[in-house]
């Protein structure tokens, strides 16, 4: 089930870079790329087969090194979608149809673009709150953070913000932009590092790619290169954080073709000592998140004529013994997410689509129904969601259910 998610999740990565590669040659790309200093490339490409070869992390004098950064703070997790971030007053949203980064407020539940000039329509490169092309946004030591292309140098970049929107500054400029190539990327703030990884998407199971973990410290112009992967559809995926440690899952197929064999590993990256310790789950399992030591996963028994699960448990184990903490029947999954609190489940079932919040002990916090709607993001006291048949989010209270609608301002 999990696998899906991610898929789902690279899947809007290529089409939003789709529109990125549309956008770019409606403005004259190759006098856009003849712009960029030759020294701000790596020398070695992305070839036609898709074979990430070397990763295009961009070097630039531009980069800044940001001093005092607060090394405690760790990253929301939630989803590996990261539309959204949260602040104690309120959510920050991307919405990928209006192109627009807005605040949604917990306490009046109204949600504004998050552009500090007066009288802006919102609808051009002069607003503040507008990315065309989006890939995270976070909340970090009282500023705001987001991963976004620029369009003049053809490359991904991380800004930094007031929380208004006001003085975005441009940090670092992570990835260069082949246009004949897809990529897929997995962002992640945490303790003062933004981390990515780099996959080649192009759906040709008969080469082998190579996945690719990078750690941009804020403190600092560095890069480090964590992990790569090689193998036929290889991927490097990241589980959640906790503390000091990132929780991750390679994957590849043990040849060519779509009958190959999957196979999996699963390992704990320490930030502080380096190193990288391999464990194990129960065999047909996947992996749902890890913390305080506990390793949680996830066992279905999925129809594939009917698209449910006849059965899904969650099963905890602290390594020795492992021990089934929920088990629902008979619904088909919407979504999944997860923070360091709770796992949120979003199903139908009987044609009624619900919301689940669950401990990671597996038990029941709270259940409510919510039609219409999916995840967007949780503060871990509300769940901000969207109805994207309207267009629409509402805040949903995780202890009594309430569901508020959030209204534009």
């Amino acid at each position: 089930m999990k696998r899906k998610i991610i898929i789902i999740c690279i899947c809007v990565a290529i089409v939003m870079l789709g529109m990125l590669i549309s956008r770019m040659a409606d403005m004259d790309i190759e006098n856009s790329k003849k712009n960029v200093p030759e020294k701000r490339l790596d020398e070695t490409k992305v070839d036609r087969e898709g074979k990430l070869q070397e990763a295009l992390v961009v070097d630039t004098d531009d980069d800044i090194a940001i001093e005092d950064i607060d090394k405690d703070i760790e990253d929301q997790n939630f989803s590996s979608l990261k539309y959204a971030a949260y602040t104690d007053e309120g959510f920050y949203v991307y919405n990928n149809t209006t192109f627009v980064l807005s605040f949604v407020d917990k306490k009046t539940c109204k949600m504004v673009p998050l552009c500090s000039k007066p009288d802006c329509f919102h609808n051009d490169g002069n607003c503040d709150a507008l990315y065309y092309t989006f890939y995270a946004v976070f909340a970090y030591d009282k500023q705001i953070y987001v991963v976004a292309a620029d369009m003049d140098t053809c490359s991904i970049c991380l800004y930094r913000m007031n929380r208004d929107g006001s003085e975005r500054t441009l940090i670092k400029t992570l990835f260069a932009i082949e246009n004949d190539s897809a990529y897929s990327f997995y962002l992640a703030l945490h303790k003062g590092c933004l981390y990515m990884t780099v996959d080649t998407v192009d759906g040709n199971m008969e080469t082998e790619d190579v996945s690719i973990l990078y750690c941009f410290a804020l403190g600092s112009k560095d890069r480090k290169e964590i992990l790569r992967h090689t193998g036929y559809t290889a991927s490097i995926s990241i589980a959640n954080f906790d503390g000091d440690n990132i929780y991750i899952e390679k994957f590849n197929r043990d040849g060519p073709g779509a009958d190959a064999r999957e196979v999996k590993e699963y390992y704990c990256y320490n930030i502080n000592d380096e190193t990288m310790t391999e464990f194990n789950i129960q065999e047909g399992h996947w992996l749902l998140c890890c913390f305080n030591g506990n390793i949680s996963t996830g066992f279905d028994e999925y129809d594939s004529d009917t698209y449910t699960e006849k059965k899904y448990q969650v099963y905890l184990s602290d390594g020795d013994n492992s021990n089934i903490v929920y088990t629902n029947e008979n619904f088909e999954f919407s979504g999944y997410c997860i923070d360091s609190s709770y796992q949120y489940i979003m199903i139908k079932k009987d044609e009624k689509d619900y919301l689940i919040v669950l401990s990671h002990d597996g038990k029941k916090v709270y259940q409510t129904e919510a039609p219409g709607y999916s995840m967007v993001w949780s503060d871990k006291k509300r769940v901000l969601l969207i109805n994207h048949s309207t267009g629409k989010y509402a805040l949903c209270d995780i202890k009594t259910g309430e569901i508020k609608e959030v209204c534009a301002r």
